[in-house]
C-alpha cells in the first residue's frame, strides 16, 4: 500500500518548526519573508500561511502588521491537570513574577467560602488579593481563601515578595496533591479593567478552584481573572488520536 502523502501545509509546519530550532531563533526574532521560505522549501504561499496561522494560534509565533512573523514571547503556561504556583510556572519560561496586595486580612467564612473549603460557616480564614504581574506587567487579579488551621500564621507574611506556593510548601509542608479547576470566559468589570491594564468589558480567562492535601483537607479556594494574551492553559496528552502532535516550546533556551 502507498504511503500517505504529506499535506503541503503539514509540511510547512514541520519545516518552521525545525528552521525556529536550527537556526536558534528566540522570542522577538523575525522569520525570513514568506517568498524566501516559499522558495526554501518549495511550497505555496497558501500552504506556508496555513500552517503560520496555526503557529500563531498556538502562540509559537505573532504576526505584526506590516512587518512580518515574529517568535512570539513566551508565555506561562499552567498545566490544567496539575497544580502548580504562579510563580514557579512565570519563572519557568525565564520571566520575572511579582505581586501587588490589595487585601490581606483575617475573615470569617461565609456560606459559599465555608462550603468550597469544607468548614464551618464563620470559622477563620485568611483572604489574601493580589494583581499578579510578569516582568512589571499586571496579568491577573486573583484571590485566595485559606484554610487557617492548615497553616497557623499564615496572615504574618508579607506577600508583596513572597509566594504563597513556596510558602505553603517551605514554612508548612503543604504540597497540595489533590483539587480541582474550573476555567470560562468572563469580561472585567471597571475595577479589573484599571488593575489589569485592559477596556472596560474585555474578555479574559475566569479561573476558580480548590487545592487540597493528600489526606483531603482543603486548603485554598481561589478565584481569578487572568488576561488571555499574558497566560496559557494547557493539558497534556500521552497520545493524540489525529493531528499535530501538540509541540514543546522549540525556542531554544539561554
Amino acid at each position: 500500500m502507498a504511503g500517505q502523502r504529506v499535506a503541503p501545509s503539514e509540511m510547512a509546519y514541520e519545516n518552521i518548526l525545525a528552521y525556529l530550532k536550527e537556526a536558534g531563533l528566540r522570542e522577538g526574532d523575525r522569520l525570513p519573508a514568506e517568498r524566501t521560505l516559499c522558495e526554501s522549501w518549495g511550497i505555496s504561499r497558501t500552504a506556508l500561511r496555513a500552517a503560520l496561522r496555526e503557529l500563531i494560534a498556538m502562540h509559537i509565533l505573532e504576526s505584526r502588521g506590516g512587518s512580518g512573523t515574529y517568535v512570539a514571547p513566551r508565555r506561562p503556561e499552567s498545566n490544567c491537570r496539575g497544580y502548580n504556583g504562579y510563580s514557579d510556572t512565570v519563572r519557568a519560561v525565564g520571566k520575572h513574577p511579582s505581586s501587588k496586595v490589595l487585601e490581606a486580612r483575617m475573615e470569617t467564612a461565609d456560606e459559599h467560602v465555608a462550603r468550597k473549603l469544607q468548614l464551618k460557616e464563620g470559622d477563620p480564614i485568611f483572604e489574601l488579593r493580589r494583581v499578579r504581574y510578569i516582568d512589571d506587567a499586571p496579568c491577573m487579579i486573583e484571590t485566595v481563601f485559606l484554610n487557617v488551621a492548615a497553616c497557623p500564621g499564615i496572615e504574618d507574611n508579607d506577600f508583596r515578595d513572597t509566594s504563597l506556593f513556596d510558602t505553603l510548601r517551605s514554612r508548612y509542608g503543604i504540597q497540595l496533591p489533590h483539587g480541582e479547576e474550573r476555567l470560562s470566559i468572563t469580561r472585567v468589570d471597571s475595577e479589573e479593567a484599571a488593575e489589569l491594564d485592559l477596556e472596560e468589558g474585555t474578555p479574559v480567562y475566569f479561573q476558580t478552584g480548590v487545592a487540597a492535601e493528600e489526606d483531603g483537607t482543603r486548603v485554598e479556594y481561589f478565584k481569578a481573572v487572568i488576561r488571555s494574551d499574558r497566560y496559557t492553559f494547557y493539558a497534556r496528552q500521552d497520545h493524540l488520536s489525529s493531528g499535530h502532535e501538540i509541540p514543546e516550546r522549540v525556542i531554544a533556551d539561554e
